[in-house]
């Protein structure tokens, strides 16, 4: 069959699972090439009054123009599609004209719409103004990697102070923006009293345009509670007006100026909003802002008076150790409330690990979360920091420690920690060179009474088959642990083999298992699939980037059509999958009443997979509401056949 026809087939394959499932209310067809036939089928199944989609994300799916008028008739006839994904397809404006007929009809329900990168330009802004007028519906709105510039925008901002538009949320990322938009956003944010977020980022707004944008920000009117202005380039010269607008705006409380050249003395400015009473700031993000710490002493006068900040992210900062001593007196006072702190990818070293160590015991201190990761902290700097984390008084509940330079020799030490922590209930350690021989040191903790961890990361750790047995012991001890990943470690076939005799222990209480990237084939599956019918706890298995095999698949679906299976999520993306295994799993989705999300993405599925899989998604028991297909029925094999059931006339084709 040519191109043509496959893409209709796959269409109506779409479609008739569409009309036919009342489950399904989510799909992810993200990355496969339907054109113009396909939608069109696709179309149908959509139009239906039996389809009960509410999220359709097609994302890069080569979608021009001409798709765009059957997606518009779907908006005026399904009252349940809710949030539309078209990013990165070239419609155009014309296309975008199209769309918008649909989007302005009465019985349109859109609620989320995702237009990023999709070729329109400042031409397509009074339709889309004209449709933010209408729609009583419409909260969230993602423009971003569209070259709308200043012009595009005044006719947006038309729309966005109309008394009837309802927009929550505008995101006009790479939009070629300049600080002449700024003066026109600053008079929708006096009036608007519904847009509650707004994102800016990587648009050369410039001192300039944020000194106008703060006279709306500051206006009794205004209602934003996120505001992201990252790579805005921004510089010191705007931190007074950021900090007028801190001490003015009771409403916000998410911000981000990442990616701006504020350095300390930009930052020492903004402190003087954070300590005033009025500031309810929550979130602020500070990457990668050309900071070096010289900051952290006014910043710790401000934490000692502000009761609102809860999270501060200083990522990608060059800092220097003997600074974040003095962070840690701000965010130990009795009055400060950040219980989320980020200072990964910070240049840090075990120097600055004594003083975070002896801070975690102190009784004043708030923090439950603290990430670290991408610092050269060492063997040294975990066993300093795990003297702290072992004290009755800590209170961190998260600890991130990735690739922080870390080996087998500061396990023993982070074992002991494990069994002894108060509050510890999450640590990833992933891509440190741990070993086998470091995991076998870290077991000894897990398996200790004490231990309440419940989320271990410890993917790409140079583990391999050797650390499997002591692991699986520790599944059939402890009660508290119910997250592990071990993704991307070279586990192969016979470690899996024997984590799985750990999974399918009685007291075994994992939920979710990562092991993507593992070196498995489908010679490991048939354990798996044991796992998945004995299994009363195991609700998530991510299995993505194994060659597992049609073979696999086979196995594996034994275990999902066991009575006793109790799989909610599986995620199967690039497991060498064809249409040959779609029999298998289409019996096993008939039969398994758990399964909710199911991710086949980027496997060779083709049409005839589809239409086998479509068949079972309809049926009854099936109760799959969550479909991932991205980029799975590929139509570049002419040579694959489609049931003639299933198929037209090629020859309007």
């Amino acid at each position: 069959m040519d191109d043509c026809a496959l893409k209709k087939a796959c269409g109506a394959g779409l479609s008739s699972l569409l009309s036919m499932n009342p489950f399904l209310s989510e799909l992810d067809l993200s990355g496969n090439h339907l054109g113009g036939p396909g939608i069109e089928q696709l179309c149908e199944g959509l139009k239906h009054p039996g389809c009960r989609l509410q999220k359709l994300e097609m994302d890069g799916c080569h979608l021009t123009a001409s798709c765009c008028e059957p997606l518009s008739a779907v908006l005026q006839m399904n009252p349940s599609l809710s949030d539309l994904d078209l990013r990165v397809n070239n419609l155009g404006d014309s296309g975008l004209r199209h769309l918008c007929a649909g989007l302005k009809h009465p019985a349109s329900r859109i609620q989320k719409l995702k237009i990023k990168c999709c070729s329109f330009t400042e031409s397509s802004c009074a339709d889309l103004a004209s449709f933010l007028c209408t729609s009583p519906f419409l909260t969230e709105l993602n423009l971003g990697g569209n070259e709308i510039g200043d012009s595009g925008l005044l006719l947006l901002c038309e729309g966005l102070k109309h008394p009837d538009c309802r927009l929550q949320g505008l995101w006009v990322r790479h939009c070629l923006l300049t600080s002449s938009s700024c003066a026109d956003l600053s008079s929708v944010l006096s009036t608007n009293q519904s847009l509650t977020e707004l994102v800016l980022s990587n648009n050369e707004l410039g001192n300039a345009g944020l000194k106008h944008l703060c006279e709306g920000l500051k206006h009794p009117g205004c209602k934003i509670q996120k505001l992201w202005i990252g790579y805005c380039s921004l510089t010191s010269s705007c931190c007074t007006d950021l900090a007028s607008v801190l001490s003015a705006n009771q409403c916000l409380r998410d911000l981000d100026i990442s990616f701006n050249e504020l350095a300390d003395s930009g930052i020492i400015q903004l402190c003087a909003g954070l300590k005033d009473p009025r500031c309810g700031v929550r979130t602020l993000d500070l990457t990668e802002c050309s900071l070096t710490g010289l900051c952290f002493g006014e910043l710790a006068s401000a934490l000692q008076t502000n009761t609102s900040l809860e999270e501060l992210r200083f990522c990608q900062n060059d800092l220097k150790d003997t600074y974040v001593k003095q962070l840690l007196e701000g965010v130990t006072s009795k009055d400060c409330k950040t219980r989320v702190l980020w200072i990964d990818s910070c240049t840090l070293t075990e120097l600055c690990c004594g003083h975070l160590g002896g801070a975690l015991n102190t009784t004043s201190l708030s923090l439950t979360e603290l990430y670290l990761g991408s610092n050269v902290l060492g063997d040294l700097g975990a066993k300093q920091l795990c003297e702290g984390l072992k004290q009755p008084d800590c209170k961190i509940q998260t600890l991130w420690m990735g690739t922080c330079s870390l080996t087998w020799s500061c396990c023993a030490d982070l074992s002991t920690m494990i069994s002894t922590s108060p509050a510890l209930t999450e640590l990833d350690l992933t891509g440190n060179e741990l070993g086998d021989h470091g995991v076998r040191l870290l077991c000894d903790g897990l398996k200790h009474p004490g231990c309440k961890l419940r989320k271990l990361g410890i993917a790409s750790c140079s583990l391999t088959a050797a650390c499997c047995s002591d692991l699986a012991s520790v599944l059939t001890v402890n009660r508290s642990l119910t997250e592990l990943n071990l993704s991307w470690n070279d586990l192969g076939d016979c470690g899996v083999r024997q984590l799985c005799t750990g999974l399918k222990h009685p007291g075994c209480r994992i939920q979710t298992l990562l092991v993507a990237s593992c070196s498995l084939t489908g010679s490991s599956c048939s354990e798996l699939a044991s796992v998945l019918s004995t299994s009363q706890f195991l609700t998530e298995i991510q299995l993505y980037h194994n060659s597992l095999g049609d073979s696999g698949m086979i196995q594996l679906c034994e275990g999902l059509r066991h009575p006793k299976c109790k799989m909610q999520t599986l995620r199967l993306s690039r497991c060498s999958f064809t249409a040959a295994c779609c029999g298998s799993l289409a019996m096993a989705l008939s039969a398994n009443s758990s399964l909710t999300v199911l991710d086949l993405g980027e496997n060779e599925l083709g049409c005839q997979g589809l239409i086998l899989l479509s068949e079972a998604l309809k049926h009854p028991g099936c109760r799959v509401r969550t479909l991932g297909l991205t980029d799975s029925f590929r139509t570049d094999s002419g040579s694959e056949e489609v049931p003639s059931a299933l198929t037209t006339s090629q020859s309007s084709s």
